[in-house]
């Protein structure tokens, strides 16, 4: 085992020294750079020179200082991709760049306030029926959307953008009992094919209904019941039984002879 000499010694204790100073140096460089102290260790370690961890940048966030993104004007970057915004309101705020270029962030909060006074009828009966358009066309997760926006069946963009449209529109329904109905059942809900309706009024609307043809005229069956004054759910039953429509509708009921009685 070679002893190490003083000389040696000494030049190592040197290197040490002279290695440090460097090191202090340009920490010190990088702080007058604007760099974190945490910053410049890190890409030190990542194998950066001294020189280039304290004056290269890690990051160059874009510039958008005067940008308008909604209400707000971009005044001054903040730091860790936090901007300094004015609103239209007056009031400031911190901001991240990806709110802002997402169009998530447009204004304090003030905008978000005044939308929600905008026609006051939120949780109405004509509201919730608006509302229940919507969901069912355009919200994959509703339990009827199979039924409506998987058919292809849309909101027009007159209604779906502005509930106000929509009161101009329709109108309030003239009683409780009656509800939206679309007169083409593979139309879209628009002004030209919507309608006020009762449940019985729909229930002669809808695509399950099977038309039947007797005597050249075609109806569906509870019209025809209703135009031979028959029990709907007797002729209902024998159709389904697979009698034709002359004998569902010829043959004599019993029951009602009964009561004539």
């Amino acid at each position: 085992m070679t002893k190490t000499t003083n000389y040696e010694i000494s030049k190592k204790l040197a290197r040490k020294n002279k290695k440090g100073e460097l090191y202090s140096k340009y920490k010190i460089l990088a702080l007058k750079n604007g760099i974190a102290r945490k910053t410049f260790e890190e890409r030190v370690r990542r194998g950066l020179s001294l020189e280039d961890a304290a004056k290269r940048p890690l990051f160059q966030p874009e510039n958008i200082i005067g940008m308008r993104f909604g209400k707000l004007l971009i005044l001054k970057y903040c730091g860790k991709d936090k901007w300094y915004c004015v609103c239209d309101c007056g009031n400031k705020s911190l901001v991240f760049k990806h709110m802002l270029k997402s169009g998530k962030t447009i204004s304090c909060g003030c905008h978000r306030k005044t939308c929600s006074i905008t026609h006051g009828e939120s949780k109405t009966p004509l509201h919730n029926i608006w509302q229940g358009i919507k969901q069912r066309c355009l919200d994959k997760k509703s339990k009827n959307y199979l039924k409506y926006g998987a058919r292809g069946i849309k909101i027009c963009d007159r209604w779906k953008e502005n509930y106000k449209n929509f009161v101009a529109d329709m109108e309030h329904p003239p009683t409780n009992k009656h509800s939206i109905e679309r007169i083409n059942n593979d139309g879209d809900y628009e002004p030209n094919n919507c309608r006020w309706a009762t449940a019985s009024e729909q229930s002669r609307n809808r695509r399950s209904n099977v038309k039947i043809t007797f005597n050249n005229e075609t109806k569906i069956l509870i019209e025809w019941c209703e135009y031979l004054k028959l029990p709907y759910k007797t002729i209902c039953s024998r159709i389904r039984t697979g009698w034709t429509p002359e004998k569902a509708f010829t043959t004599t009921i019993k029951n009602k002879l009964c009561k004539k009685k």
